[in-house]
């Protein structure tokens, strides 16, 4: 389902979740519903966390990674393209992708699975981070390493209840760690299609999902008949 909003205040998203999505769906559907992937809009959020507890009784909230890395990077760490020679800066840009696939690494299956993995990965990444070598490339602009520090301390360590992936490997979120309309569509089609590894292509995923689909259908039909009896 996709709604289209007029703008980003909060009463238009209060209208989404607590006027629209309750007349739409019914009351069996919105309680099956387990997992809110959502960026970092305050307003967004504080209305998906008022209909959690209402309407979405069973979810649990997660949020963007690319909206806590790469727009909370742009946004807490000065550029340095006009700071550093061109040498140093490629060296740089390579460091800043080392620790932008470091933080991502939180937020996928397979890399750190539990509180003790996770505190040991923060240290070292910090680590990484102060060494002499990264030193050397900022060289009198140390206060780039300081910054770095502050944005993992101040604006991504605060959500790591919300990102972590070990919290919420017991709910199916299809292993989504990013806002994105074709992450989370293509990579759902191709799991729940593919149940051992999404491999097939999307249109075979899609003629896949549509006869399970078919087969659901007739299933809820059934439910709903010996309900209503």
């Amino acid at each position: 389902m996709w709604i289209f909003i007029p703008n980003q205040q909060r009463f238009s998203f209060r209208w989404v979740f607590k006027e629209a999505l309750p007349k739409l769906v019914p009351k069996w559907l919105t309680e099956r519903v387990l997992f809110f992937m959502k960026d970092g809009d305050p307003q967004q959020r504080n209305e998906i966390l008022s209909a959690m507890k209402t309407v979405f009784v069973n979810a649990c909230e997660g949020t963007c990674g690319y909206h806590i890395v790469h727009m909370g990077w742009r946004t807490n760490v000065p550029s340095c393209v006009n700071i550093l020679s061109p040498p140093k800066l490629r060296i740089w840009l390579f460091i800043v992708q080392q620790v932008h696939t470091w933080l991502y690494s939180w937020m996928t299956p397979g890399n750190v699975e539990d509180d003790e993995e996770y505190e040991i990965s923060k240290y070292l990444l910090e680590k990484f981070i102060c060494l002499q070598t990264v030193l050397d490339v900022v060289g009198e602009h140390r206060f780039l390493v300081y910054k770095v520090i502050k944005f993992l301390r101040g604006h991504v360590y605060t959500w790591e209840t919300l990102y972590l992936h070990y919290l919420h490997n017991d709910v199916l979120h299809i292993d989504v760690s990013h806002l994105s309309a074709h992450e989370g569509t293509n990579h759902g089609l191709k799991s729940h299609s593919c149940a051992i590894k999404p491999i097939m292509n999307l249109d075979t995923s899609a003629n896949t999902l549509n006869i399970q689909s078919s087969i659901k259908v007739k299933e809820c039909e059934e439910i709903i008949s010996q309900d209503a009896i």
